[in-house]
């Protein structure tokens, strides 16, 4: 009985192909995509997007998000709008072309956009705008609809176009 050799190509036997596999491999690495940075997730916030949006229109998966802002001392939620006016006011993103003032915004509801511009926790947000913490999120999306924003990063980009919010880095309280 005689033993049958097999030499085909990509076989594990012919040392030939997986010399061949090798410096193909070598000579087409795989194209890896950089990851994007802060700045780029804080644009598509500023935008307008929601964090699943962003992640999703950056290429990421929406777990990844979080933790990629968590190591610049961000966290998802409250913390957003208070990096986003950091990055406004360290223009670490470019300042957003003018916009007029939205009408009906009074001292309460321009009060409420610095705190949020400023203010890291929803408990600062109401502290510092003056409203008790159960009221904060219904004033900040009364807000939003009066600013025409879909989201409160899009109110900070507002905020800094109308010249309402100031470029000043936040001067957070513990």
């Amino acid at each position: 009985m005689t033993r049958q050799v097999n030499l085909l190509p990509n076989s594990d036997i012919n040392p030939d192909a997986r010399l061949v596999r090798r410096r193909a491999k070598a000579a087409n690495p795989p194209v890896r995509k950089r990851p994007p940075g802060l700045a780029e997730v804080l644009a598509a916030l500023a935008a307008g997007a929601t964090t699943t949006e962003a992640a999703h229109a950056l290429g990421l998966k929406v777990g990844d998000l979080a933790p990629l802002l968590a190591r610049t001392g961000v966290r998802t939620g409250a913390g957003i709008p208070s990096a986003l006016h950091t990055a406004y006011s360290s223009r670490t993103l470019a300042p957003p072309a003018a916009e007029p003032v939205p009408a009906g915004i009074g001292a309460d509801e321009i009060r409420l956009w610095h705190a949020l511009a400023t203010e890291p926790t929803s408990a600062g947000v109401a502290r510092a705008a003056g409203l008790p913490h159960a009221a904060v999120h219904r004033a900040i999306q009364r807000l939003r609809h009066r600013a025409g924003a879909r989201t409160s990063g899009e109110l900070i980009r507002i905020g800094h176009a109308t010249g309402l919010l100031a470029p000043s880095v936040p001067q957070y309280r513990r």
